[in-house]
């Protein structure tokens, strides 16, 4: 069964333009000798690489997508391993994927209203609730700057309770006489 294929590698950066031509047009034959076909060839050129790879810090890029069989990604694995001027290589199954959803920044279906990446969107910090995750309203100390000698004994400011979005519905409150009645049972 025929798939579609990407294969990314970097190759030593002494190399010369002829050399690196070279490689990919032999990339390029080991793909056609097993019947597959190229159907896109990326030079990216020299890039600065992530971390060390052999004492370099350069590399030189090269991204081929083709359709094949399933035994050429094998056998281009094999062959770019026994390549020296190869110092890395991958070769995955190329999959388009649908673009992603728009983030128009208010929020998901919920009602959260976290806005993009996650940031606190249309709420303020002092809108978090004072028994989320632990007491975290008010002073907790340290370096954090603000009142050091206020009265902790105080009632809590008002946006320390629960946000009214979040809040349960209050049951309804019985009547006097049913409560009396209930005592003196």
């Amino acid at each position: 069964m025929v798939k579609a294929y990407e294969t990314i590698y970097i190759l030593d950066p002494s190399l010369d333009d002829a050399r690196w031509d070279e490689e990919i047009e032999a990339v390029k034959s080991i793909i056609t000798a097993k019947g597959g076909e190229v159907k896109e060839v990326q030079k990216w050129g020299r890039r600065r690489l992530a971390y060390e790879i052999a004492k370099k810090r350069e590399g030189i890029y090269t991204l081929i997508r083709f359709d094949s069989t399933a035994d050429v990604p094998a056998e281009l694995d094999r062959r770019f391993r026994l390549n020296e001027s190869v110092m890395r290589h991958l070769v995955v199954l190329f999959e388009v994927c649908a673009p992603p959803a728009v983030d128009d920044g208010l929020g998901d279906s919920h009602g959260h209203g976290r806005g993009p990446r996650g940031f606190g969107g249309d709420r303020d910090r002092d809108d978090r609730g004072g028994d989320r995750f632990g007491d975290r309203g008010g002073d907790r100390g340290g370096d954090r700057g603000g009142d050091r000698g206020r009265d902790r004994d105080r009632a809590p400011h008002a946006t320390h309770a629960a946000p009214a979005a979040h809040a349960a519905p209050a049951a309804p409150a019985p009547p006097a006489a049913a409560a009396e009645a209930a005592r003196e049972e």
